[in-house]
């Protein structure tokens, strides 16, 4: 035996008055002849204290995960609008935008005759309400492929008319999947190969 006074710091007790509480324990030895004849227990009720310790952490560790949070949205919208190809993000099943990066709004703006302000402006709207020249049944198809198989569909030649002429797209979809594995959102990439389009078409005229 070491004989010393020993402490118990934040002891919980279970379901006791119906609740849980937390205790502080002092044991005090009290020797008579060099060995230990009584033990003094001395008990104080720290629950509030406990309780609202934990509260503050609670409260702190929300906070963080928010900011975590707040953090990845931001570094994600500025990885989402750094990319160089047209993206966009359509909500599932209504397929509306819910996000459009830089460069999708720059090529939007000149193949809409819709009202469009700036990219906060087509939020929430359908893409047929916005791209009028879009062969909506080739697009519509190979949507319902992607979310049907789950799996990204790589289309070649979308043709989209316009005021301004025709231009060519290869598009790619990408279902994009949520905790339950169903699909939450679709992604979908353009690159414009008009470009290579004519140069093909010049070429096979020779």
């Amino acid at each position: 035996e070491e004989r010393k006074t020993v402490h118990c710091q934040e002891f919980r007790f279970d379901e006791y008055k119906k609740r849980n509480t937390y205790w502080n324990f002092t044991f005090v030895p009290l020797m008579e002849v060099g060995k230990v004849k009584f033990i003094v227990v001395q008990a104080s009720d720290v629950t509030e204290k406990v309780m609202s310790r934990k509260l503050i952490e609670e409260q702190k560790h929300r906070l963080q995960e928010q900011e975590a949070k707040l953090k990845a949205v931001n570094e994600k919208n500025q990885f989402f609008d750094s990319l160089e190809l047209p993206i966009a993000r359509l909500s599932y099943p209504d397929l509306s935008i819910i996000q459009i990066n830089n460069c999708a709004y720059e090529l939007l703006k000149n193949y809409t005759d819709a009202e469009v302000r700036n990219e906060e402006s087509v939020i929430n709207r359908s893409y047929q309400d916005l791209i009028q020249g879009l062969d909506l049944n080739r697009f519509n198809n190979s949507i319902t492929e992607a979310i049907k198989s789950k799996q990204t569909v790589y289309r070649k030649e979308h043709k989209i008319v316009t005021k301004n002429g025709d231009r060519c797209f290869n598009i790619l979809y990408q279902p994009i999947l949520g905790f339950n594995q169903e699909v939450a959102e679709i992604t979908v990439v353009l690159i414009d190969v008009t470009g290579e389009i004519a140069e093909k078409e010049k070429v096979e005229s020779i």
